[in-house]
């Protein structure tokens, strides 16, 4: 027995936890499952526990585990085959570790932490993620109903406990959940039939969830933005539950700053061009399950406060795609060359949509918000500034439904636009006049043949009239129209031809109702 004391007041104990996984504690956490041991009730029993299952977790487990242990009488951390310092970390803040030496995923932790709940005794189980999306705070409303005679309780906004990563499991359920099977879906599965079976189920006080209950993950592109933005993911954390910072490869400490700002960041190994960071942001939030997401830019240019605004549409049900429109409503004071500028871009984009009524008013606008069925239509190549444009483009004729809504713009920012605007907005018009030529080939060639096939008549009519009026024969005049008639009849036919085979391919493609 004094050998033991001795190890414990050394330094950490590490053992087997039932399911496969380490063990380490420290000694400040007097209900520790030690090696080859299971706690027994009452003495060692543990009425609170906060379990979080943690990956690559190091920037945010140090603020999740302090959080957590305002609330709890012992704090969980399962670290699920971590390549940084997860482990390290939360168990020098006092946290029980588990460690898997190679990751499970989510269900592999679920698995662990209901399994190491049973052994501790623990009469109340709060289940946390631990990169810091969730507020510990909110844990005490958790126990409040758990106490109040509800088994399974999940926060306001959250469909059900588990893959959202916060809930909380009373002693009944603890004890009923069947450790093994098929991961994620298992556990929820079992803990769905409880409450079928009768188990009481809750949500937390907090009557109005923020959004209609829908949680909300903003996506902000950044590429050498260190100046500001911290204070746009700090300020637009107050929105949504996730901030995704995608790092376009920065020269400066975007990344580092998006960190302590509590952002997510996904950092690109090389400057890749604005719309591949935006399609590895809508991944990511696709992934973890979000239903709308709404994107912003990060050089501070649209004010994070409007989010609520852009959104709305989306959460009524009203649109797929919002679009935060600088010329609804204006109220900045707008360089004339960026307002023309625009209208042309404008012009351009609305004649390539195929399909629908939807015209808009600011085609380039970074601040947008995204259903859930635009999130899985995002099948389109695209390339730098492009992807505004191409994204309303290739909606439209998808059938998914657009709108616009006014918003602030202030170009008073540190840091200008990345490219020189005229080389920017002549990109940008390649780009759509390339993609009208595609989506409507007897717009972009047949109208342009007719139109010097005509000139080409007019140019032999009139070598011929001056020829029998004058008797000069204009051979420059002759030999100029030939040729543009012969270039409009091309194009004319190569119109024709194209647009054959679009309708040929459009009606061999899937039809609007089948996408989901």
């Amino acid at each position: 027995m004094s050998i033991l004391l001795a190890i414990l007041l050394i330094g950490p104990v590490a053992g087997n936890d039932g399911n496969g996984g380490r063990v380490s504690s420290l000694i400040d956490t007097p209900t520790t499952p030690r090696s080859g041991v299971r706690l027994s009730q009452p003495a060692g029993a543990v009425r609170t526990l906060v379990a979080m299952p943690a990956y690559n977790e190091e920037a945010a487990i140090a603020k999740t585990v302090l959080g957590a242990r305002q609330h709890a009488d012992a704090v969980l951390v399962v670290d699920d085959g971590s390549k940084d310092e997860t482990a390290r970390i939360a168990g020098a803040l006092g946290a029980i570790v588990v460690r898997h030496e190679a990751n499970r995923g989510y269900g592999g932790a679920l698995q662990t932490i209901f399994g190491t709940a049973r052994g501790m005794g623990a009469e109340e189980l709060v289940i946390i993620d631990a990169d810091g999306q969730h507020d510990p705070g909110e844990i005490p409303g958790l126990l409040a109903e758990l106490r109040r005679g509800n088994d399974v309780v999940a926060l306001s906004g959250v469909k059900s406990p588990g893959p959202d990563g916060f809930g909380a499991y009373g002693k009944k359920v603890i004890e009923a959940i069947r450790i093994g099977g098929n991961g994620t879906s298992d556990i929820l599965a079992q803990i769905h039939d409880l409450a079928a079976a009768g188990v009481p189920a809750g949500r937390t006080a907090n009557d109005e969830p923020r959004y209609r209950g829908e949680r909300i993950a903003v996506v902000i592109p950044a590429y050498n933005e260190g100046l500001v933005i911290g204070s746009v993911a700090l300020q637009a954390k107050q929105h949504a539950d996730r901030v995704i910072v995608i790092d376009d490869g920065s020269n400066d400490r975007t990344a580092a700053i998006a960190r302590l700002a509590d952002a997510d960041v996904i950092e690109m190994p090389e400057n890749g061009g604005k719309a591949k960071a935006m399609m590895a942001g809508f991944s990511r939030a696709r992934d973890l399950g979000y239903n709308l997401v709404v994107t912003l830019d990060g050089d501070g240019q649209h004010d994070p406060a409007e989010i609520p605004a852009v959104a709305a549409p989306v959460l009524a049900g009203e649109a797929d795609l919002a679009i935060g429109s600088r010329f609804l409503d204006i109220k900045a004071d707008i360089p004339k060359y960026r307002i023309a500028g625009q209208k042309v871009l404008n012009s351009f984009t609305n004649i390539s949509v195929d399909g629908g009524d939807f015209v808009t008013t600011d085609s380039q606008s970074g601040f947008r918000a995204l259903s859930r069925r635009a999130l899985e239509n995002l099948t389109f190549a695209s390339e730098g500034y492009n992807i505004e444009s191409d994204m309303i483009a290739h909606f439209a004729p998808l059938g998914l439904a657009m709108t616009e809504v006014p918003i602030s713009v202030s170009y008073d920012v540190p840091n200008k636009h990345k490219m020189n605007p005229v080389s920017h907005g002549f990109g940008v018009l390649a780009r759509i006049v390339g993609l009208i030529g595609y989506r409507r080939p007897l717009l972009s060639f047949g109208i342009p043949g007719v139109v010097v096939t005509l000139f080409g008549i007019g140019a032999e009519i009139y070598t011929f009239s001056e020829f029998y009026r004058t008797d000069q024969f204009h051979y420059i005049v002759f030999t100029g129209g030939f040729a543009a008639l012969i270039l409009g009849l091309m194009l004319v036919t190569s119109g024709l031809i194209l647009n054959s085979l679009m309708m040929i391919t459009k009606g061999a493609g899937p039809s609007k109702e089948s996408i989901p």
